[in-house]
């Protein structure tokens, strides 16, 4: 079934298939190209909220009902929708309420919003940490967020990557720049998204190493002290940070770096 938009000429698909995967890579795109800053990390909510790009958003949220993610069967394709989805939904929260400062000011923000596929409303703690941190508590909590007869445990994807911290995007100034993931370039889309986090907050003078404080709320997820410092040596840009991580090793110490809540809204 077709129904066309009034804006921007754009047709919103019904699917009950995988290409459902495809019309949230192209919503995203959109987003991406018409309100986003890469730059500056800033996204422009306020004329995102009233262009034809959010009625874009609110037809994919309503088409994702009659779509089973458990029809994406390769790692590449689930990997690269359910962090399209995230990244996606935080945007859609952002925006479907009163304008705000910061997203910790919405409560439950992370457990109460949720997109609803079938057969089962997903939330963003439970796309981020039960499915693509493979069912690992987050820094919030001790309990994994999935049981055994959830509905999404089926989806936990395992071994965790810990290169998703570097795509998952929070509307915050201290996030990881907003992008788009397919399924087909994600290795090098997941290299790119972690060499240029590294490039914008990690930082090394003298023997101290200054790291964006998710490393160390989920310190876990790289193992611990030395796997951060092989995963900074490892996707770092800056030959000399590698150099020195590689010449000091465990020497080094590590400050980490308070993280910023305040919404990436674009500046006016």
């Amino acid at each position: 079934m077709t129904k066309p938009m009034s804006k921007n000429g754009w047709d919103s698909r019904f699917y009950k298939g995988a290409e459902v995967a495809s019309d949230l890579e192209a919503v995203l795109s959109s987003l991406i190209e018409h309100h986003y800053d890469l730059r500056s990390n800033r996204f422009d909510y306020e004329t995102c909220k009233t262009s034809g790009d959010y009625n874009k958003i609110q037809l994919l949220a309503r088409s994702l009902g009659d779509f089973d993610p458990g029809a994406l069967t390769s790692l590449a394709a689930r990997k690269a929708f359910w962090l399209n989805l995230y990244n996606i939904l935080i945007l859609h929260v952002v925006m479907s309420g009163d304008q705000i400062q910061s997203i910790m000011e919405k409560q439950d923000f992370f457990q109460g919003f949720r997109y609803q596929l079938k057969p089962h409303a997903f939330s963003l703690d439970e796309i981020e940490h039960g499915i693509l941190r493979a069912n690992t508590p987050s820094f919030r909590k001790l309990r994994k967020p999935l049981r055994r007869r959830h509905p999404a445990y089926l989806h936990i994807m395992n071994p965790l990557d810990p290169r998703v911290h570097m795509a998952f995007h929070c509307a915050s100034l201290s996030s990881a720049p907003l992008r788009v993931f397919n399924p087909e370039s994600i290795e090098k889309e997941l290299e790119s998204a972690s060499s240029d986090f590294l490039s914008r907050h990690v930082s090394l003078l003298e023997n101290q190493l200054s790291l964006p404080r998710c490393f160390y709320w989920y310190k876990k997820d790289f193992g611990q002290k030395f796997g951060l410092l092989n995963f900074i040596e490892k996707h770092h840009p800056d030959p000399q940070i590698k150099q020195q991580i590689g010449h000091q090793g465990n020497r080094i110490k590590i400050h980490f770096t308070e993280f910023d809540w305040t919404l990436n809204s674009m500046e006016k």
